[in-house]
């Protein structure tokens, strides 16, 4: 038996609102239909903490999935900041959609207690990662690109200084591109609300990425002859770009 056309036309409708609603929620755009990532409620650079080489003194919480938090991730791991950041790892609640401690932190079961309990707005997203401190008992920052700053500049026992005075203009080049057209990018391109927005998203993308393989033809490193925080910036986004984000994201 055929559907009519008049169901079939509700059931379109309904589900184009749905579509409005999770877009609205997980991908805001602007007027042309360009994604815009919500700013994070802490994404000031804070200063280096007094007690920063203290034992414990503060935790990094990261999630598995997130390319964000695996930046923060390595540069933690890399300079071998075990010592005095505790590295807390959240797993995700598809039911609640949102981040959830595997055992209470600071009285907290998900994050966006631990955000609210630090000063949030309650209407904000709760994301990873956040570099937590214990002796002011609130989060620090949670805007990756400000926070592997922060943790690159962390008294380390060892492991490298990701930002070489040598290579520090090629390095801020490349981290401020590689922020937009790649990093963010591959969302712009998921997120795009309409086929001029998704094409401009997409060139970029791959204009960058040709850049960057034009680069390391010439040199180990996107900036120079050492590992820096621009390719910490690449690398996540790059090891997910078949797997995840060409058939979710259609790169």
């Amino acid at each position: 038996m055929a559907i009519p056309p008049a169901v079939v036309s509700a059931a379109r409708a309904g589900w184009h609102w749905q579509w409005l609603q999770l877009m609205q929620g997980l991908g805001p755009a602007d007027r042309d239909g360009n994604y815009r990532r919500p700013v994070s409620p802490f994404n000031a650079l804070p200063p280096l903490p007094a007690n920063a080489a203290e034992a414990g003194s503060h935790v990094l919480i990261v999630g598995r999935s997130c390319p964000w938090a695996h930046r923060a991730w390595l540069v933690w791991s890399l300079r071998q900041l075990g010592c005095s950041i505790k590295l807390v790892v959240v797993d995700p609640d598809p039911a609640e959609g949102r981040w959830r401690f595997a055992e209470p932190f600071e009285g907290c079961a998900s994050l966006i207690e631990l955000y609210q309990q630090s000063g949030a707005d309650p209407g904000q997203r709760a994301t990873v990662p956040a570099l937590y401190s214990r002796s002011e008992r609130r989060i620090l920052v949670t805007e990756s690109a400000r926070l592997i700053e922060l943790l690159n500049r962390w008294p380390a026992p060892a492991g490298p200084d990701l930002e070489p005075h040598n290579q520090q203009e090629a390095t801020e080049k490349w981290r401020t591109r590689l922020q937009g057209d790649v990093n963010d990018g591959v969302y712009r391109c998921g997120f795009a609300r309409t086929q001029a927005a998704y094409d401009r998203a997409e060139t970029a993308l791959f204009a960058a990425l040709l850049d960057a393989n034009g680069a390391l033809e010439q040199s180990p490193w996107l900036s120079g002859a050492q590992l820096s925080l621009a390719d910490i910036g690449l690398f996540p986004t790059l090891i997910r770009l078949e797997l995840i984000y060409a058939p979710l994201f259609g790169c």
